[in-house]
């Protein structure tokens, strides 16, 4: 299916997974207490809830963190601007008196709450909908000065598809442009760590700086559907590129390094094993609360690819964090160049231009995860172009900058100043 055709998906009268629902019946409250009455809801939220309560260690390939892959460095992060427009939101806060809402230590555990479904199921920080519209603008302003404009641009159009979505389907109160969470960890500073975290359904971003170093993991974009076609976004396109760009590196493979890469040449085949796909993350791995997951490494190393390959692999990757601002991206692009006989490629499905197809970007400093998904509230049964889900994680212990952090509070005071 093509990213053009939801349309013949938008439900009318019963949906196929949720029935006779009435959306207007429901709050944001009373819609999780809803959704916690369907098996797999409730299952869903009580496996995340036992994730939550493990101790942080981080994604790794094999069980081992893997040490010495993320010195402290200065990188260029427009921690300036940052910190100037931190200080406007706390301000906003003090003034609407949602200061204790909006602030968490730096090592507070709710960086770890993100998650993408619309259900407000952690309900921790700010949530913009419930609080003075100078709280959102000036939340906004602070992902605009962290992120990148093709970064703030992608957000933007996500929150914008959540809201196009649920008028789509009749239920806007609870998908809309401000149905997010935020949370402001630390002390902004110009030296010292601190960052913040957005989350709700089809965004989530977790940004940590110290000094002018940035990590920004993990990362979920995602939407439902991939095109606004009507009111005042329309044309707000996702994912184009990246679609793109992943075709054409797998056209640019060998017949030989993609026999390597393709683990299954459909996205539903039926020896994947017992409960893959997840029927929430699809065939992502890096998901929500998968912050300590295993994952082994699968497919084709990167380096042993063709030169034209290895520039595909590349280009692919730099779109996929293209968010970063220029100098925390071209640091970032480097240490992925510096690891390419340790990255993975790994590929499902065919890749022609109208095809569905998953990948997994896999290396000791960086996750890339792409899939195509089947229906949640529109009512396709098979992955469509139009529903994707995306993944970033630093794994090795990095997701969230814990890495860097530990690193700082080692450090003497002598040795800060």
């Amino acid at each position: 299916m093509t990213d053009a055709s939801f349309r013949q998906f938008v439900p009318k009268g019963r949906h196929p997974r949720l029935g006779d629902v009435r959306f207007s019946d429901y709050d944001i409250y009373s819609w999780v207490d809803y959704g916690l009455r369907a098996p797999f809801v409730r299952d869903l939220w009580d496996g995340w809830q036992k994730l939550y309560a493990e101790p942080f260690r981080g994604i790794t390939a094999d069980g081992t963190i893997e040490t010495g892959l993320f010195p402290l460095r200065a990188e260029n992060a427009p921690t300036d601007t940052m910190v100037a427009a931190a200080r406007i939101l706390i301000e906003a806060a003090a003034s609407a008196d949602v200061t204790s809402k909006l602030r968490r230590p730096i090592d507070a555990d709710e960086w770890r709450c993100w998650m993408n479904p619309e259900f407000y199921f952690a309900q921790k920080g700010l949530r913009f909908e419930e609080h003075p519209d100078t709280l959102y603008k000036a939340a906004l302003g602070l992902m605009e000065a962290s992120l990148s404009s093709q970064g703030y641009a992608k957000t933007l159009a996500c929150m914008r598809t959540n809201h196009f979505l649920g008028e789509l389907v009749g239920a806007g109160h609870l998908m809309n442009e401000k149905s997010y969470n935020f949370i402001l960890f630390g002390e902004p500073s110009m030296t010292n760590p601190w960052g913040w975290s957005v989350w709700g359904h089809h965004l989530s971003l977790c940004v940590f700086v110290v000094d002018r170093q940035m990590v920004v993991a993990p990362v979920f974009f995602g939407c439902e559907p991939s095109t606004i076609d009507a009111g005042p976004y329309a044309g707000t396109q996702l994912f184009a590129n990246e679609m793109r760009l992943a075709t054409r590196m797998m056209e640019t493979l060998t017949p030989a390094e993609r026999e390597v890469v393709v683990a299954y040449d459909v996205l539903d085949h039926p020896d994947m094993p017992e409960g893959f796909p997840h029927p929430a993350d699809g065939r992502n791995l890096a998901g929500a609360y998968e912050d300590n997951r295993v994952i082994p490494y699968a497919g084709g190393v990167v380096a042993k690819f063709s030169e034209a390959g290895q520039r595909a692999v590349l280009d692919l990757v730099e779109n996929f964090i293209a968010f970063l601002p220029d100098g925390p991206l071209a640091a970032k692009m480097n240490d992925v160049r510096k690891h390419l006989p340790q990255t993975h490629l790994m590929w499902m499905g065919h890749f022609g231009a109208t095809d569905v197809f998953h990948f997994r970007i896999h290396s000791p400093v960086l996750i890339c995860e792409f899939d195509h998904e089947c229906g949640m509230y529109l009512t396709n049964d098979t992955p469509g172009r139009f529903h994707v889900h995306t993944v970033v994680r630093t794994p090795n212990g990095n997701d969230y900058g814990k890495e860097l952090l530990r690193q700082w509070r080692a450090l003497s005071v002598k040795d800060r100043k």
